[in-house]
């Protein structure tokens, strides 16, 4: 983890004395770019709360209180777009309208009435009289411009730095099981690792480690409805990145590149196996990875009993048509209907990309929901051993 994040976590989790008290967050929104009609409150994981935006000002009341040695914080994110609920903005997401390290704005409860504007260019937001958050904000600023240089100089690494910044994380959660902020990060990076920019699979794989942290944050302090929360998530946590194995995977239906709509048996025909690759145009370790699924489909293209597909997650058909139109693929594509995504997303556990999947289509049946690319020939000859 780079120096400016610990900084940023540093400041972050500095403690604020304070009386308790119900907080108030109000402003307004500046800038040469047009200003969004809407501001969202993200809280507790995977919730909203919605605003509209007036004459540039918004305001917010908060249930939420401080009390003493402890600081709590806020994320916000402004937009043009109505997003009815989190699984819709989880989209917006995956995607790439929505940046995390560009578009969460966050700010740090300090007082009960805070009194901000945020720069709608830079999605910075200054906090009036608040030494705290005017730290937090330099800092936020530096990161965004920079970025991570381990990121910018090896990008092969990128599973190491994933590996690396949940450690740290886990690490400073540790270190302050008392404050609002442990609690609330914990929350979120377990119900959504992409807004934290860590991968879900390295959140599932070090579920133990997570779970100590869990059972550390202070539940006489946080409460006993927040510490069922934490724990909710965490179980959720677990059976969302499962591989899913023997689970009945969802009965979906897709649009193929003709228009035509198919369930998945009818798309799978004779095969008795479905190597299903879950990808969006937004996802660049998807398109890098697009030319070694081909490869294998095109080695397995004389086995009846695997057909290969490729579902493409995004919100809007045009994308993913527009790109199919710019790129050959010697496999089959079709589109999902985002309507059909948040039980999806539940039943199958496909919340990070690319994510392949293996279909048993004689029991409907999950073979393996989480299959690393590296790892996809292997599983697969071992199918067909079994069944020779």
């Amino acid at each position: 983890m780079t120096q400016v994040v610990k900084i940023i976590l540093f400041i972050i989790f500095c403690q604020v004395t304070a009386q308790a008290q119900e907080v108030t967050i109000y402003g307004n929104i500046y800038g040469k770019n047009p200003i969004p009609k809407y501001i969202y409150r993200l809280y507790e994981g995977s919730k909203l709360d919605q605003q509209q935006i007036v004459n540039k000002r918004f305001s917010f009341k908060l249930k939420k209180e401080i009390t003493k040695d402890i600081s709590g914080s806020e994320t916000f994110i402004v937009s043009d777009s109505i997003y009815k609920d989190f699984n819709a903005l989880n989209i917006a997401f995956s995607n790439g309208d929505i940046n995390p390290n560009r578009d969460l704005i966050s700010v740090i409860i300090d007082r009960k009435n805070i009194n901000c504007s945020i720069d709608n260019d830079t999605k910075i937001i200054y906090v009036k009289n608040s030494i705290l958050n005017e730290k937090m904000q330099k800092i936020v600023a530096i990161n965004r411009e920079f970025g991570d240089p381990l990121l910018q100089t090896d990008n092969s690494r990128q599973e190491e730095w994933d590996r690396n910044k949940l450690a740290q994380y886990l690490i400073i959660l540790n270190n302050y099981p008392q404050s609002l902020v442990s609690y609330e990060m914990l929350l979120s990076m377990i119900a959504n690792p992409s807004f934290y920019y860590v991968n879900s699979g390295h959140v599932y794989k070090n579920r133990e480690q997570i779970l100590n942290t869990v059972l550390r944050i202070d539940t006489a302090t946080i409460g006993s409805k927040k510490a069922t929360l934490l724990y909710n998530a965490y179980d959720n946590m677990v059976l969302t990145y499962s591989d899913k194995k023997n689970a009945l995977f969802p009965l979906i239906t897709l649009t193929s590149q003709n228009n035509k709509v198919k369930s998945l048996k009818e798309v799978s025909g004779n095969s008795n196996y479905l190597v299903i690759d879950f990808w969006h145009t937004a996802c660049g370790p998807c398109r890098q990875q697009h030319p070694e699924f081909s490869r294998i489909s095109k080695a397995y293209a004389d086995q009846s009993q695997l057909k290969f597909i490729s579902i493409s997650m995004d919100s809007k058909m045009q994308d993913w048509r527009l790109y199919l139109q710019n790129h050959n693929f010697n496999f089959i594509n079709y589109w999902l209907d985002s309507k059909q995504y948040p039980a999806f997303q539940v039943e199958a556990g496909i919340v990070s990309y690319p994510r392949y999947i293996l279909v048993d289509m004689r029991t409907n049946r999950i073979v393996n929901g989480n299959i690393k690319i590296e790892h996809l020939t292997t599983l697969l000859e071992n199918i067909l051993k079994e069944n020779s």
